[in-house]
């Protein structure tokens, strides 16, 4: 199932496979509560306890001179009351890093997952029955070394995302993308990358259905003033149009600022700002902490993520992490002819502690809290609600 979790890059946490041994299995059990299981509107929350049952198995194995890593999970999810959300989600990631000579190095990477998702419409009407939805993603980045400090990059993205409900299907998405530019790396500390992308797309379930394209150009800085300090900095400028959901088109800034600095051999601070006007960017980017947000596509959405790693002992390691995110709605983004607009803020704390009994097996806790906020005219765009979870897990590995 989709949990409630900060997915911040110092946060993730997918145990490592042993030196030398290129597989893992795993099983997983997890037990949580909510105050809000369907994230219904504010005075209409049910809670629920869900416990879920995962098999998880990891590959990462060197053939010559590429790599491939492959990570996979089934887990059965169980509602203690609402047995009708009862599902079976996954998700199997692969990659493939290779380096057939002359300066050429490339990355491939595949990801399919379903998952319960959607469980109360922009309107705020709760379903009765669950969501699952289904994405699939594939990208391609190729470099090739022109002199010591200059490379040439580019890549090629694809992205799809079904729903399964019918009062979802507006929200399905394809989308294509394509990109070239070139990155100078004057030191190893700073690197400056300029890159131009095209991207084609449709809705097709969204009225008649809605195609677009878009033109970015986009500038990226990668820069470690010390060997526990990182930046990286992001600026897009993008063009856009759409044959229906028109009050998207023009052109429009977007971009990210994200910053990691390893306070002391025990502490970790992440903070990441992003402001982002792409369509269906939010979808796929695993960094984003708008857990529970709409898919019809905010014409703004500026994002603050803020997080800590404590580690306690070489056992002990505790994570807290704070993020809000709020964006800028419209009717005319989902194809109606209304002009009613306004805004939504969401906001999300979580802390999570994590015991490393031993070298095979991990236990782990979690608190968090959401709640989201909206004004203007927003009816049928978005609802305020409020969310309380907790639950612990175990996880075993055979390695």
């Amino acid at each position: 199932m989709r949990r409630a979790v900060l997915a911040l890059p110092l946060l993730s946490a997918t145990a490592a496979l042993a030196e030398g041994n290129p597989w893992g299995i795993a099983g997983e059990l997890d037990i949580t509560h909510d105050s809000n299981v369907l994230r219904a509107p504010t005075g209409s929350a049910v809670s629920d306890t869900i416990f879920s049952a995962g098999l998880r198995g990891q590959l990462d194995q060197g053939i010559g001179r590429e790599r491939l890593r492959v990570n996979a999970l089934l887990e059965h999810n169980r509602f203690q009351n609402q047995r009708e959300l009862d599902n079976l989600s996954h998700e199997v990631t692969v990659g493939l890093s290779f380096e057939p000579g002359n300066l050429v190095f490339g990355e491939l990477n595949l990801r399919n997952a379903r998952n319960l998702a959607n469980r109360t419409l922009d309107n705020g009407t709760v379903l009765a029955q669950g969501n699952l939805e289904r994405q699939t993603q594939a990208n391609l980045r190729l470099s090739k070394g022109v002199v010591t400090t200059w490379t040439l990059v580019g890549g090629l993205d694809a992205f799809q995302r079904r729903e399964s409900d019918a009062a979802f299907r507006s929200q399905n998405l394809s989308r294509n993308s394509m990109d070239l530019g070139v990155r100078y790396q004057s030191t190893p500390e700073l690197g400056l990358t300029a890159l131009l992308r095209h991207t084609q797309g449709e809705y097709p379930n969204l009225g008649a259905g809605d195609d677009f394209s878009r033109n970015d150009v986009e500038l990226r800085l990668t820069w470690e003033p010390s060997g526990a300090s990182q930046l990286e900095a992001r600026l897009v400028r993008g063009v856009e149009s759409h044959s229906l959901a028109t009050v998207s088109d023009g052109s429009q800034w977007s971009g990210s600022v994200q910053w990691a600095w390893q306070l002391s051999g025990k502490t970790r601070l992440f903070s990441r700002l992003a402001r982002d006007s792409d369509t269906g960017a939010r979808d796929s980017n695993s960094s984003s902490t708008d857990t529970i947000t709409s898919y019809s596509d905010a014409r703004v959405r500026t994002t603050l993520d803020l997080g800590v790693r404590w580690q306690a002992t070489g056992k002990i390691a505790v994570d807290a992490a704070a993020s809000r995110s709020q964006r800028s709605l419209s009717a005319s983004l989902q194809g109606g002819t209304s002009n009613s607009a306004g805004s939504d803020r969401t906001q999300t704390l979580q802390l999570t502690a994590t015991y490393q009994a031993l070298r095979n097996l991990q236990f782990s806790c979690r608190a968090a809290r959401e709640q989201r906020s909206t004004s203007g005219v927003v009816a049928g765009l978005s609802f305020p609600y409020s969310s309380t979870s907790y639950g612990c897990s175990v996880q075993a590995w055979l390695r």
